[in-house]
């Protein structure tokens, strides 16, 4: 339990490996996502 990390100060933030570097304006970019209607549930009733 000595491992214990106590503070934000004892966190190392560094990539284990290379990464790739984003870009400096991101209006640029094209992003792309999806958006769920978790609210456009139709509910069919039996006649």
């Amino acid at each position: 339990m000595s491992d214990r990390i106590r503070s934000v100060s004892g966190l190392d933030f560094a990539p284990p490996h290379n990464v790739f570097q984003s870009p400096h304006d991101w209006r640029d970019q094209f992003i792309y996502f999806l958006l769920i209607d978790r609210f456009g549930k139709v509910v069919v009733q039996a006649r």
